[in-house]
């Protein structure tokens, strides 16, 4: 059965709600402690669309209870993520109060570090050459409180005689905060952290040089030289030695040890007790030489019986050198002199400044005192008639060298010879008493220390008698 007409109905007005719709895309965002975030790239991320767009609020908390109320700051070392709640409200009033009022949104937010400050944490005040971690400075965070990071200083080289003052300066530069907090280059964030503070270093250790002449002579000045030099070859300090006095014949070995201590050199370079020094030994040795020319010299000349002789004495009295020659003789009858003279030569073969040479020729003779004698006599040669003779013949005995000599005649008519035969004295020959014959005669004289010289030939001469004869006698 079907049925048709007509219903009449009226439909009275009711409050309809006209509200933006949004569809959020926000990228999160990177902020310097104390900067806001970027809320106006913020809504417009939030990509509204519609009617009656109202304003836009932020929290920090998901109820919307903590309204947001300025800059978040980060007083630590590290970065803080945050996250901001924001809606929007919209603008239709019939949506006041209903669900539909607000569009609710939220996004990330990274706060780096806010400013860091330096903070010395020591600093040693007095310190060895390269000593290390004489300033020690932290890292602060903003809070002044939190270290971040800590940056360890050590003295520089101090190649010198002389204490140093050094400034260390401390630097973070922008590069490096940034690289600590990982923020990106190109937001920010810092200015470098700097500061600078002093340290007295004392020189390092220094070497010991040793200047040695090695040979000297007795007493000389500065033998030895000990240095303390820095680290580039400056005298810092020197000690000088002296060659003690070597009186004696040789050479000697003089020792020279000393030590710069450790107390020594902190006195040297003004540095308190801090280690930083070791002893400084020497052990050296010098060649001491006398001096040659300080000897004493006794030469003594030779003569019959007495060799020549030297004797070279140290100052002390040693006796250096000393040599005895042979000893000269009365060589004999007519003999050359005995001639023994001394040569010496004598080197102590010290160095050139205190050496001296000895040398001479010392005399040592005898003479003979024995010489031959040279005898000679008035020979009767011939035939000899005795009724002739007029009384004794002189012989004349003589010496021609007139040594001294004794004489005596002989041969066959020696035994007519008178008077004293020594030459000179007189003697003659008396015949008055010989028969007639052939007679011989010579004449032999004797010097001290000679052997017996004869005349010879001997002379030969004959007896006779021719006297006439008397008449009447018979």
């Amino acid at each position: 059965m079907a049925y048709s007409g007509t219903i009449a109905a009226t439909c009275a007005p009711v409050n309809c709600i006209d509200c933006p719709d949004i569809a959020p895309a926000i990228a999160a965002q990177e902020i310097c402690s104390g900067t806001d975030p970027d809320f106006a790239t913020v809504e417009t991320e939030v990509n509204a669309t519609g009617n009656n767009i109202g304003t836009f609020s932020y929290f920090m908390d998901a109820g919307y209870t903590i309204p947001y109320n300025g800059p978040p700051t980060n007083t630590t070392c590290n970065p803080l993520m945050i996250t901001i709640y924001g809606r929007l409200q919209c603008s239709d009033p019939n949506a006041a109060g209903t669900a539909e009022e607000f569009d609710d949104f939220s996004f990330m937010v990274t706060v780096y570090p806010g400013q860091y400050v330096g903070f010395v944490l020591s600093n040693a005040g007095m310190a060895c050459s390269e000593a290390e971690e004489v300033l020690v400075v932290a890292l602060l965070a903003s809070d002044v409180n939190t270290v971040c990071a800590i940056n360890r200083y050590d003295a520089s080289a101090n190649t010198t005689c002389a204490t140093v003052s050094e400034d260390i300066t401390y630097t973070w530069t922008v590069a490096e905060l940034e690289m600590i907090s990982t923020v990106p280059a190109g937001l920010s964030c810092y200015t470098d952290v700097t500061g600078s503070e002093s340290v007295t270093v004392y020189p390092a250790q220094p070497t010991a040089n040793v200047i040695n002449v090695v040979d000297a002579c007795t007493a000389d000045a500065t033998v030895v030289t000990f240095q303390v030099t820095d680290a580039v070859g400056n005298v810092c300090d020197e000690r000088t030695y002296d060659a003690a006095a070597n009186m004696t014949c040789a050479v000697a070995v003089q020792n020279f040890t000393d030590t710069y201590s450790a107390a020594d050199l902190e006195t040297l370079f003004g540095s308190p007790a801090i280690s930083c020094y070791t002893d400084l030994a020497i052990n050296e040795n010098v060649n001491v030489y006398p001096d040659a020319n300080n000897f004493g010299l006794e030469e003594v000349s030779g003569s019959c019986g007495t060799p020549s002789s030297v004797s070279i004495t140290a100052e002390n009295g040693d006796i250096c050198y000393s040599e005895t020659g042979n000893t000269p003789m009365d060589p004999g009858c007519d003999n050359p002199d005995d001639v023994q003279d001394l040569t010496y030569s004598y080197d102590p073969g010290f160095i050139p400044a205190c050496n001296a040479t000895f040398g001479n020729t010392l005399p040592a003779s005898c003479a003979t005192t024995s010489f031959s004698p040279a005898p000679s006599f008035t020979c009767p040669t011939g035939s000899i008639d005795f009724c002739a003779l007029m009384g004794p013949i002189d012989l004349m005995p003589m010496d021609a060298n007139n040594v001294g000599a004794t004489g005596v005649f002989g041969g066959s008519a020696a035994g007519f010879v008178v008077g004293n035969q020594d030459p000179g004295m007189g003697a003659t020959l008396d015949l008055s008493n010989a028969p007639p014959g052939n007679y011989t005669l010579e004449y032999t004289l004797t010097s001290p220390g000679c052997p017996p010289l004869t005349t010879a030939p001997p002379c030969t001469f004959e007896l006779v008698i021719n006297c006439n004869a008397n008449g009447g006698r018979f």
